[in-house]
This record gives structure tokens, sequence and C-alpha cells, in this order.
């Protein structure tokens, strides 16, 4: 049979409140209802991420600049663009 894994949940248990301004790159891509993956800016104009963020979600804008994401800048996401192997997390190359 097929085995089948998902990895859920939004919580960080026993972790730690990061300081702000200590993840300077860091993204929220998300859909018009919120947060739905992390990502990491690797220049003016683009953002890596998993390319699986976007199997299930239209992502529609990136949010940065602020440790806060309420406080954080919005941008609109113009382009995607999935490694050309990718087909599936169970898979690998799960880069976007």
């Amino acid at each position: 049979p097929d085995v089948y894994f998902s990895v859920g949940g939004s919580e960080i248990i026993d972790g730690e409140k990061a300081p702000e301004d200590s993840m300077q790159y860091m993204v929220s891509l998300q859909t018009n209802s919120g947060h739905e993956c992390g990502g990491f800016l690797i220049s003016e104009e683009f953002v890596v991420t998993a390319a699986h963020c976007s199997d299930h979600a239209a992502l529609q804008h990136v949010r940065l600049g602020h440790h806060d994401l309420k406080e954080a800048k919005s941008i609109s996401i113009e382009y995607t663009c999935k490694f050309p192997a990718y087909w599936s997390v169970e898979h690998g190359d799960d880069i976007m």
C-alpha cells in the first residue's frame, strides 16, 4: 500500500520567541486567508521556499520586514517557479 505523510501543526513546543530583528531575511508566504509557509529572502526580488507550499494553496503575498506579521510589509507575488524535478514532498526536490 502507498504510504502518505503530512507535516502538520503550526505550534512550537518548548520553543522560545526569537529576539526581534534576529530573522531579518525570513518571510511569510501567504494566501488571502493568512500564513501558509515560511521562506527566505535571497535578494531584493527572490524568495526561496519549499515547492509543496503551493501544492494546495494559491500564494498571493510575501510579508516581511517586521517581527510581528501584522506590522510587516506585504508584497504581491508576481511569479512562482518550482524546481523542474519536483513532483511531491515524498520524492524530494522540494524547492521553489
